[in-house]
């Protein structure tokens, strides 16, 4: 699964780790940026992905989205990111929370990507019953990372039996996987795995 999928990149790269055995949901609120990736998935005849027009946030209904800076093509929900300049471009979309996904569809993801601005945390909370029934391993590009926010993510990860480990920065920004903490072991498998 990939929340905020953005243009698509990581999306492609789990439709072929997937194979033809396997599907992957793919979510990205800003119609401009929604358009590329159908493009992408269309030009790449990419058959196994579902594609979602819209936020996984911890609420469902509409947003207005928010350009994070003029230089960039991300965006953020409004209502989670306060401090963004109001001059700044917004769009509206539609969100809505995992756990509505998941009962809805009745497919159980094995990973989750979540790459969402900021709103990480919300992202989270609108999928507990999803951590705790499902058990998804998790990869998360926290934002702001060493501030109270950025905090808060782990503390949550951690009231949910997970094991979050960063296994790099960039800037502002960490990565994180986290692991459901009975499945400890899957953590080293794949750290060792990426030290190809």
């Amino acid at each position: 699964m990939d929340a905020g999928a953005h243009l698509g990149y990581l999306t492609l790269f789990l439709s072929q780790l997937v194979g033809d055995s396997g599907r992957v949901a793919s979510f990205e609120p800003v119609a401009e940026n929604f358009r590329v990736l159908e493009e992408n998935i269309r030009v790449n005849h990419v058959k196994n992905v579902e594609l979602r027009n819209a936020a996984l946030l911890d609420r469902t209904g509409p947003i207005n989205m928010v350009r994070v800076t003029q230089q960039t093509l991300s965006w953020s929900p409004s209502a989670v990111n306060q401090s963004i300049d109001p001059r700044l471009s917004s769009v509206a979309s539609q969100a809505m929370t995992l756990d509505e996904f998941i009962l809805g569809t009745k497919r159980l993801p094995k990973f989750i990507k979540i790459d969402v601005e900021g709103a990480e945390l919300h992202v989270l909370r609108g999928a507990v019953n999803t951590l705790a029934n499902v058990c998804p391993l998790l990869f998360l590009e926290i934002h702001s990372w060493g501030s109270p926010a950025s905090k808060e993510v782990l503390s949550f990860l951690a009231e949910q039996n997970y094991t979050p480990q960063i296994i790099g920065s960039r800037g502002d920004e960490a990565f994180c996987f986290a692991v459901p903490t009975a499945q400890q072991a899957s953590l080293q498998e794949i750290l060792d795995a990426a030290r190809i």
